[in-house]
């Protein structure tokens, strides 16, 4: 045969259309659309699908050629090529949040992970009114109440959060479900011992209180870690939503609270139901997080390994130890500002606020005698908390370098608090501001603040 007019032979012409027909074949068959609007590889062939060109989840992946490149060139293995493939994938593609189910998902489990917190500093007028109410104030049940739950609830939630984030490798698929059902005990045990009389025997059921929850808040801090590491691989709209579920919760707790005051005829009844809603919530996390893991956007951004993995890959995948040093030190600021926030929150409220009391002189309304503390300290600072939360969706928040400098401003709020009318009975300082009203402002700009700076925190950090 003849050159043809590139000098090419008409052979190697023929070869080449071939070769183009083969590629265009090829790439309508790897980018096919499935219904869901983003692409899979629907028709590759079984060889196609033992040399690796297609991921597990069904989404475009780099080459058979590409991979063995890597392979032999870096020297990585399969864990490192599935890496490779998940940074290739088409992000253009990405299959759609339907009705947003995923976002109210995190919500959801935003409210579940500090529902256990909630629930415990907002009963407390069940714990030091009705079970410790006829014990002596030497005891200390009833005064120091808050300061041993306190104990009891950070102890094993910062110990546990340390531990699974070292292991989170290990258990990253069952630990929050298998926590969430150890919640769900627990709450029942807490609700079933609401209804039994415990006033004989007040150091046993104390100590059989703290003991639960030293539990609950070991199982809250893994289920906690685990959410906060799932919501970090969305999007930052969706840790913000995490993050606005936790507002969310304490205002639904709070809410929970005023109306059990409201309607049932005693604090044991109150909190038969209040508790018993608990049991309700965790239950509809559990099935929430069970149904996160057959969404499709689920599946893209988390990268569910699922049981069908090929043996091959599961004997040669290594977990690598992550650089544990670098990204602390890339985060180091966020944490600063996440750690001061809290740390000026968690001092203030609840152990500070729950001792203000109303400076309006008696006679006054059943808004201040029964309602203030409920009202001004759980529902407000927990529903501001929640607006606050929101706001860095409308408001830019300043820059992660600078962020220090609002959080660190909160600490104004140590000595504004302690001259309200803060232990009126036992106070030696005067008491500056004598306005109820002038407090409720001070609760408000503590409650906006608090929710707006974590967000913003949380969101640098993720990113």
């Amino acid at each position: 045969m003849g050159p043809d007019e590139c000098g090419q032979p008409h052979g190697s012409n023929m070869s080449l259309k071939a070769q183009e027909a083969e590629r265009t074949y090829n790439d309508d068959a790897m980018w096919k659309t499935d219904h869901n609007g983003y692409s899979a590889l629907n028709e590759m062939t079984n060889t196609e699908k033992s040399n690796g060109r297609g991921s597990r989840n069904g989404y475009s992946a780099v080459p058979t050629g590409v991979e063995m490149e890597v392979r032999v060139e870096n020297g990585e293995t399969v864990s490192d090529i599935k890496k490779h493939r998940l940074e290739s994938i088409d992000f253009g593609r990405t299959p759609p949040d339907r009705w947003n189910l995923v976002y109210w998902i995190m919500v959801l489990h935003g409210v579940g992970v500090l529902l256990p917190w909630n629930m415990f500093i907002t009963a407390e007028g069940y714990f030091t009114d009705h079970k410790f109410g006829n014990l002596s104030s030497d005891v200390g049940y009833k005064d120091k109440f808050v300061s041993y739950l306190g104990i009891a609830a950070f102890t094993p939630n910062i110990t546990l959060m340390v531990v699974s984030l070292f292991f989170q490798h290990k258990t990253s698929r069952w630990h929050i479900p298998i926590s969430l059902v150890a919640l769900f005990i627990m709450f029942i045990i807490t609700t079933l011992l609401a209804v039994i009389d415990t006033n004989d025997w007040p150091r046993i059921f104390f100590m059989v209180t703290m003991a639960s929850i030293v539990l609950i808040n070991g199982c809250t801090a893994i289920y906690q870690s685990g959410m906060f590491g799932i919501a970090a691989r969305f999007p930052s709209r969706y840790m913000q939503g995490y993050v606005i579920g936790q507002g969310l919760g304490g205002t639904f707790v709070a809410l929970i609270s005023i109306l059990s005051i409201a309607a049932a005829k005693s604090l044991r009844n109150a909190a038969i139901g209040f508790f018993g809603c608990a049991c309700l919530v965790i239950g509809i996390c559990f099935i929430s997080y069970n149904m996160l893991f057959k969404l499709s956007f689920s599946k893209y951004y988390i990268g569910h390994e699922q049981s069908n993995d090929n043996d091959d890959d599961k004997a040669v995948v290594t977990h690598k130890r992550p650089p544990y040093g670098r990204i602390f030190v890339a985060v180091s600021k966020q944490l600063f500002n996440i750690w001061l926030t809290f740390f000026v929150t968690l001092a203030v409220f609840p152990p500070m606020l729950v001792q203000v009391e109303p400076a309006t002189p008696e006679p006054r309304s059943t808004f201040f005698d029964v309602y203030f503390t409920p009202v001004t300290c759980f529902f407000m600072f927990n529903f501001l908390d929640f607006l606050g939360s929101c706001i860095p969706g409308y408001l830019r928040p300043p820059p992660p370098n600078y962020l220090w400098i609002p959080v660190a401003i909160r600490l104004v709020f140590f000595p504004i608090f302690m001259f309200c009318n803060y232990r009126p009975e036992t106070r030696t300082l005067p008491v500056f501001f004598l306005n109820d009203y002038l407090y409720i402002g001070f609760i408000f700009i503590f409650s906006i603040s608090n929710g707006y700076l974590k967000t913003a925190a949380m969101v640098a950090g993720a990113r």
